[in-house]
Order: C-alpha cells, then sequence, then structure tokens
C-alpha cells in the first residue's frame, strides 16, 4: 500500500473517531438494509452510527485499502478509498475524505467477488 494511501487510513480513522462523517443516501440506505439481512445481534438495531462501528473495525485492521480516482478525466473529481470484499460475502465499502469529513460513498455487496 502507497504512504498516500495509509495516510488516508489513518485519517479516515481520527474523523470516524470524531463523528465527522457523511453518508450519501444510497450508501445509508444500502448499508441499513444490508445490516438488516445480515442480522448481527451482538450489532443490535441498524444504525448509521452501527456501519461506521463496522467500517472503522475494517480500518483499524490493515484491511487493504485501493485508491479510486474518481470522475472523468480520472481523478477530476478527488480520491476515494475502497475497501473490496471486507466480509467474504462481496461488501463493498467507498469512503472519501471531503470538508474535514469522511463521505460513505458506497455500502453494498458487490456480485463481482
Amino acid at each position: 500500500m502507497s504512504e498516500t494511501t495509509e495516510t488516508a487510513r489513518l485519517v479516515m480513522i481520527g474523523l470516524l473517531q470524531k463523528d465527522e462523517y457523511l453518508f450519501t443516501k444510497s450508501a445509508s440506505q444500502d448499508g441499513m438494509l444490508l445490516a438488516r439481512t445480515l442480522g448481527d445481534p451482538k450489532r443490535g438495531y441498524p444504525s448509521e452510527c452501527g456501519l461506521v462501528d463496522y467500517i472503522l473495525e475494517k480500518l483499524l485492521l490493515p484491511f487493504p485499502l485501493n485508491e479510486v480516482l474518481m470522475g472523468e478525466p480520472p481523478g477530476s473529481g478527488g480520491t476515494a478509498y475502497s475497501m473490496n470484499n471486507v466480509d467474504g460475502q462481496g461488501l463493498y465499502i467507498k469512503l472519501k475524505i471531503e470538508d474535514d469529513r469522511v463521505v460513505i460513498l458506497s455500502f453494498h455487496v458487490c456480485k463481482h467477488y
């Protein structure tokens, strides 16, 4: 992993621990639906806070983080970071640092894994 990716990981961990985050509407809806479907009783009722706790768990492990250049041309929309197949069942999470907070762009199952 690049130094830039690891720096982004540390920044995102710090921001999420301070509750500096924002979900896109689709990431929130997909994440809540997925959390209900998975039905992990240890996590309680699905909430955005619970999803953030899950993301933090994965960021604190050195789970592979991939750089994603956003926009056309690539990079014109900034850089996001993805975690692919996070749960071994195809869960895809994409995050972006924007305006001193983490924007959760995607939280869904991808059929490619």
